[in-house]
């Protein structure tokens, strides 16, 4: 999942905190930009064409429900984290 959102932040290059396919193309090494285009493909639950954060994140959570993976870590109770 770190990997993940460490991918996310650097194919953003326009700073909208969305990915999308023009972005992934332009990640640098076959592998990353693979697996960018895979996550807009699987994740865009909205049909826009780019993966946002939220959207990302109840992606996952629905794999989870589907497949009983647990993606996320569980966050402490004084974390303020956006993502807890």
């Amino acid at each position: 999942m770190k990997f993940l959102g460490e991918l996310a932040m650097k194919a953003d290059t326009n700073g909208d905190m969305a990915i999308d396919h023009e972005e992934c193309s332009k990640v640098d090494g076959e592998f990353e930009s693979f697996i960018c285009h895979m996550v807009i493909e699987h994740c865009d639950l909205d049909g826009d064409g780019a993966v946002h954060g939220c959207e990302f994140l109840m992606c996952v959570e629905m794999h989870g429900e589907e497949t009983g993976c647990i993606a996320e870590c569980p966050c402490e109770d004084d974390d303020e984290s956006m993502y807890c």
